[in-house]
C-alpha cells in the first residue's frame, strides 16, 4: 500500500460478488477477496512461529 491510498476491509456474507462489484468497480478500485477464516488462521500461525523463535532465543 502506498502513501495516500485507502484500504477498506469488510467481512461480507454474500455468495455473489455482484453487489459489491456493481458499486466499487466504477471507482477504479482493486478488489481482493479471501476467506476470513483462512487469513485469520495464517495470522495465528505466524504469531505462534514468532513466539517459538523468541522462546528458543
Amino acid at each position: 500500500m502506498k502513501i495516500g491510498e485507502i484500504t477498506i476491509v469488510v467481512e461480507v456474507v454474500e455468495d455473489s460478488p455482484v453487489f459489491i462489484d456493481k458499486y466499487l468497480i466504477p471507482l477504479a478500485v482493486e478488489i481482493d477477496r479471501s476467506e476470513a477464516d483462512v487469513e485469520y488462521d495464517g495470522f495465528i500461525e505466524e504469531q505462534i512461529e514468532e513466539l517459538e523463535v523468541e522462546i528458543e532465543d
